[in-house]
């Protein structure tokens, strides 16, 4: 493809510039001629269409301050139809009287029922003339019961709700007055609605006024008929109301009661649609679009503005033309000005250009060729102090920094290779404890998969998790915590042979790649070295910790045919470890990932449980042991899995507890356990609640003030809620809760100590503990009364709890004799198959209803129910 060319090759640079600033001064000065002349159009358009949009405003005032007028109107009515019920209203919910086949309660004034009472609307309406209505509010509704509105048959409109959207409903039920303009019986009035409330505030109806809106209106249409803009702008109103009226010409002395959206024609349709779907701003409609026929064609712009009271869009139009035709003389004179003021501007520029630009550049320029030559060592000699002179500097400038690149280019590579050393060690190496990290463990795992051979080569895989290092990094903070993991990642690497590979996963988690080991046995000897060597005292920051290892252990070839699988086998082994109590070693077989992937399968369903609503409470009943009667319960969480069915809460909490999981459904059944013992102290009279609560809710900074938060919102008070805590969480991590459980305490909750007997519990901390009651472990009452230990053993529990002013509670009691042999020990309290499993909440009720019936019919009676 050829380059066109202009010609200009030879043309010196002045004479060029010359030629630019021609044609740039000639396209200046016609452009500001017709920017002159827009201007001036566009000026005299803007304040013709802020004139037509001033006189819209004065349109929409003049609405608007009707508009005040009615509702002053209404209201005083409004306040006077009051004066016409003297006494105070009351609702009668105990009998109704059918309204035109509508059931409503009776409304009382004074003692006089109102219903069907039509006396006192007409007696307002003719020394008014004005409508009026009563309402009474049955349900959710308000049903018309008395009223002056008769239709063309006489009859009046009693019987009848308001609708639920209109905008008045909504301010009744808030308890709020309404005006507003309304359509009834084909005819629109302009009404006020107020509420009627009874002595202690509660709304029990509404009263209604009515303004005749068609007559009132009248005189405003007159007043917009008269506005003009121009020689033939106009303006007209649009009802905006959805419903049959909608689109209807308001005010327009030519189509006054015709639809817009049915008396033009398409194009005409269209910019209505739009003005009605818009309701406020400007359109501008080009002759070519305006087919309304009329007599003075051209340009229209239409401004038109919504008053949202009455739903009414005020229109005005005026025609452009009608605006802009004495620019049109001005604009032309602009033009011919310029175009002689171009001609001479330009000989002056080439002239100024030529002595200027053109000889001073073409001295440069041979000094610019024996540079480009290659000799650095020249420099323009230039004293001139404008742009050619500063050009001259510039480039002296650009040369220098040539040369010292060039000797700068040597350290800067040096130091990007540093760099590159740097980042490498950051992205595979652990910035904790200097191992590699699992991205170098990754990247040696594919260089080992690309030259695996099965037949001479194995390699074993040990996973290794930190038992209880979470609980050491929340109390004691990241850094005693990093110092801990520094010291073992220490103890690992002196227990491995140079060539083992070691690597930190992340958080507390380690991998052993051992290659080619000699046997299984010497990989379980190994590892169970490391368990050793972990497990003996570590000392940080001037603490000694105990800190155990769960070690999984998986084999290639034996156990997996690639990396990725011996890693999962390895984390399956691992969790099976931790299962079997920590602080061991286990080697995969196939049995462990089953239960991996049952896990993961409970843990993920677990998520999803509160959001699907699958969890549910279960109440166990607790009983006074001396009469049987109920005096509590104990919620106990059932999960129904949609695809396994029942999940024992032996499997899900321990699960849950291994993350937040815990969190969440501990404070789901905290909140569910208040919302139900508040609706059952009202039903049943005063019980409580004891809810399980977690060593990790404990743990939560949170937890108390949640607590409380919940307790106040369910409406319930801190002593209905008992939290039980076990005691082998509590021995374990008592000098860390002793403060929680105090405030607790303190601030009105019941505390105790569940599984008693169970643990090793110190009597000094039983006797600091802010404990209320005792639950002796079911272990210890299974066997009751015939064995002589557990006989011993509970009464040293009772004896040992009354000096310590606790309640006690048996658990697990199934017969008769064990609840009479424990309530004659000086038990207070029972729970147990003997009373009740754990029930449903429907089923707890009936259990509720039964056994205080029971108990009240034969007070002062020991009640044992039967299995």
């Amino acid at each position: 493809m050829k380059k066109l060319k202009i010609g200009l090759d030879h043309v010196s640079v002045g004479v060029r510039l010359s030629i630019i600033s021609f044609v740039l001064v000639a396209f200046i000065f016609t452009v500001y001629g017709i920017v002159i002349s827009f201007s001036a159009m566009n000026e005299l358009e803007r304040q013709s269409i802020g004139e037509l949009a001033a006189k819209n405003q004065s349109v929409i005032d003049l609405i608007d301050l009707f508009n005040t007028g009615l509702k002053r109107e209404a209201s005083r009515s409004s306040k006077i139809l009051e004066g016409y019920f003297p006494g105070s209203f009351m609702l009668d919910v105990s009998n109704n009287i059918n309204v035109s086949g509508v059931s409503t309660p009776i409304l009382k004034n004074g003692g006089l029922v109102v219903n069907l009472d039509y006396s006192i609307p007409d007696r307002f309406s003719s020394r008014s003339g004005e409508m009026a209505t009563v309402f009474v509010k049955s349900g959710i509704d308000f049903v018309r019961i008395s009223t002056s509105l008769k239709n063309e048959k006489g009859e009046r409109a009693v019987g009848t709700s308001l609708e639920h959207d209109h905008p008045a409903y909504k301010n009744l039920i808030n308890g709020e007055p309404y005006n507003g303009i309304a359509t009834l019986f084909n005819r629109k009035y302009f009404t006020q609605y107020n509420p009627i409330k009874d002595g202690s505030g509660q709304i029990i109806g509404a009263l209604y006024v009515g303004v005749d809106f068609t007559e009132e209106v009248k005189s405003i249409k007159n007043r917009i008929y008269d506005l003009k803009i121009g020689d033939a702008g106009f303006f007209f109103v649009l009802d905006a109301k959805v419903g049959k009226s909608y689109g209807d010409i308001v005010v327009d002395a030519r189509r006054k009661g015709q639809n817009a959206l049915a008396m033009i024609d398409a194009s005409g349709r269209e910019y209505m649609k739009e003005i009605l779907a818009e309701k406020n701003g400007l359109i501008r409609i080009s002759a070519e679009d305006d087919k309304s026929g009329s007599s003075y064609p051209g340009e229209r712009i239409v401004i038109f503005n919504h008053y949202p009271d009455w739903e009414w869009i005020v229109v005005g139009q005026a025609y452009a033309d009608d605006i802009t035709s004495e620019v049109v003389v001005v604009r032309n004179l602009s033009l011919g000005a310029g175009l002689v003021a171009v001609v001479i501007l330009s000989f002056l520029i080439f002239v100024a250009i030529r002595n200027t630009v053109s000889r001073p550049l073409t001295q440069a320029s041979d000094i610019a060729e024996q540079v480009a030559s290659g000799d650095l060592t020249v420099r323009m000699d230039v004293h001139r102090t404008d742009e050619i002179g500063k050009l001259a500097r510039n480039f002296n400038f650009m040369i220098e920094q040539v040369q010292l690149r060039d000797s700068a280019l040597g350290a800067e590579l040096a130091e990007r290779k540093n760099t590159e050393v740097q980042l490498e060690r950051a992205a595979h190496f652990d910035s904790v404890t200097g191992l590699p990290n699992r991205h170098y463990l990754n990247r040696r795992l594919k260089e080992l998969s690309s030259s695996f051979n099965f037949s001479s080569r194995s390699f074993a895989l040990l996973f290794i998790d930190l038992d209880n290092f979470k609980y050491v990094n929340d109390t004691f903070g990241h850094a005693t915590g990093d110092e801990l993991l520094v010291t073992v990642a220490n103890r690992l690497q002196g227990s491995l042979r140079s060539n083992d590979v070691v690597a930190r996963l992340g958080g507390d988690e380690f991998a052993v790649l051992l290659e080619n080991p000699k046997d299984s046995d010497s990989i379980t000897q190994l590892a169970g070295k490391i368990v050793d060597t972990i497990d003996s005292p570590l000392h940080c920051n001037g603490r000694e910790f105990n800190v155990s290892a769960s070690i999984g252990i998986a084999i290639m070839p034996d156990h997996a045919r690639s990396f990725d699988a011996l890693f999962s086998c390895a984390d399956a082994a691992m969790y099976e470890a931790k299962a079997q109590g920590k602080n061991t070693v286990r080697i995969w077989n196939p049995e462990m990932s089953r239960r991996t992937s049952y896990r993961f399968m409970i843990q993920s369903g677990l998520r999803k449980s509160l959001e699907n609503d699958e969890l549910e409470l279960h109440y166990q009943p607790i009983v006074d042991l001396a009469n049987s009667r109920i005096t509590g319960m104990e919620a106990l969480l059932r999960w129904q899995h949609p695809t396994e069915g029942y999940i024992s809460p032996a499997k899900l909490i321990p699960i849950a507890e291994e993350n937040q999981l815990i969190l969440h459904i501990g404070y789901w059944v905290l909140r569910r356990s208040c919302r139900q013992i508040r609706l059952w102290n009202e039903r049943f009279g005063p019980m409580y609640i004891a809810v399980n609560v977690s060593e990790r809710q404990f743990r939560d900074p949170d937890f108390t003030s949640n607590l409380e938060r919940i307790v106040m919102e369910e409406g319930v008070t801190p002593s209905m809620v008992e939290l039980e805590v076990t005691e082998t969480v509590l021995m374990t991590q008592a000098d860390d809760m002793l403060p929680v459980l105090t405030g607790l305490a303190e601030r009105g909750f019941r505390l105790s100590l569940d599984d008693f007997g169970t643990g090793y519990s110190s009597l000094a901390y039983l006797k600091q503990l802010p404990l209320s009651k005792l639950k002796i472990d079911r272990s210890f009452i299974s066997d009751l009364p015939g064995d002589l230990d557990d006989v011993a053993i509970v009464q040293a529990i009772l004896s040992l709890s009354h000096h310590l002013e606790l309640e006690v509670v048996g658990e697990g009691i199934e017969t008769d004799s064990q609840a009479s042999f424990l309530q004659q020990l000086g038990c207070e309290y029972g729970q147990g198959y003997l009373f009740s499993r754990p029930l449903t909440e429907h089923d707890f009720e009936a259990f509720a209803e039964e056994n205080i019936k029971t108990c009240s019919s034969r007070p002062g009676q020991k009640l044992l129910p039967a299995l």
